[in-house]
């Protein structure tokens, strides 16, 4: 879990983001199934894994800067 100080402009953002990430992947699931001809599986990989990577890189960037 990332740190922030409460006056940190990022602080919203990474205290709202580990509640918000399962219903956008839910969603992204749901707009994947719908779209395309994947089966159950792929659509829960190819829907999930851009929001992994946001939450893994996303505390990396803000640390770096």
């Amino acid at each position: 879990m990332l740190k922030l100080p409460l006056n940190s402009p990022w602080s919203a953002f990474a205290t709202s983001i580990p509640l918000l990430t399962p219903w956008y992947i839910a969603l992204s699931y749901a707009v994947v199934g719908a779209w395309t001809d994947y089966d159950r599986a792929k659509c829960i990989i190819v829907a999930s894994l851009p929001w992994i990577m946001t939450i893994l890189l996303w505390p990396m960037l803000i640390i770096a800067a």
